[in-house]
């Protein structure tokens, strides 16, 4: 089974206030996912001379996609999608924004890889935090042609939706969707790392795509990394 995480890496900065992309690859690698998702990546790092993202790819040996969702001080910032396993390039673009522009425009990023079990087409997203009805209408957005209605064959969609299980944006998906669920009564929480109150990173599967051993990762290592645990499920073998 192809191990799938979701992770927002908050630009490699963690609780500590340092900022070290090598946590995160600790991270990564320590999980043995093949495909990940990741949230507010930070493209580049100007003082020290590298493309933070490329040389995160480069180290666990993954090819990896990038959709820029702003430009801070020069240095691009926006989703990522990594794997080990053949990927290509579906799509990536802006989400609705109903309110006022803000310096961040929410996007998806789709890309398609060659699992052992077939083809997936893998979705990251991030929805928007201080507006119920822009994540309202991102989300029927990401289930409307564009995005997984368009999609062919097994799906899922990975990412900070910023929606607990009881927020409206979450119930709208979960609806559609099956939401990778552990099987603990535990819901593993994944936000604030240092004390997870609330899960709003997920993973749901569409399209057959049938999702197992659901669970956030809590460790030393997670808890310092990012502001966020990352959140772990298995693609399970088709009935």
């Amino acid at each position: 089974m192809a191990r799938l995480l979701t992770y927002n890496v908050h630009s490699f900065i963690g609780t500590d206030r340092k900022r070290d992309p090598r946590r995160i690859e600790h991270v990564i690698r320590e999980s043995g996912a093949r495909v990940v998702a990741l949230q507010e990546v930070r493209w580049s790092a100007r003082h020290e001379g590298a493309h933070a993202l490329q040389t995160l790819a480069r180290d666990l040996k993954m090819d990896f996609r990038f959709q820029r969702t702003a430009t801070f001080a020069g240095e691009q910032f926006g989703l990522a999608i990594l794997s080990d396993l053949p990927m290509r390039l579906v799509k990536g673009g802006p989400l609705p924004r109903l309110g006022p522009a803000l310096p961040e425009r929410r996007s998806a990023l789709w890309v398609e890889v060659e699992t052992a079990q077939g083809t997936l087409q893998v979705i990251c997203t991030h929805l928007a935090v201080l507006s119920r009805r822009d994540r309202m209408a991102q989300a029927e957005a990401l289930l409307g042609p564009d995005w997984l209605g368009g999609a062919e064959g097994p799906a899922v969609l990975m990412g900070d939706l910023n929606a607990g299980m009881r927020a409206p944006a979450y119930k709208r998906l979960a609806a559609a969707l099956a939401c990778a669920r552990s099987d603990l009564p535990d819901r593993h929480p994944t936000f604030p790392s240092w004390m997870p109150l609330t899960r709003i990173d997920h993973i749901m599967g569409a399209n057959g795509a049938r999702l197992e051993n659901a669970h956030a990762l809590r460790t030393a290592l997670t808890r310092v990394a990012s502001d966020h645990l990352p959140f772990v499920a298995e693609l399970a073998p088709p009935h």
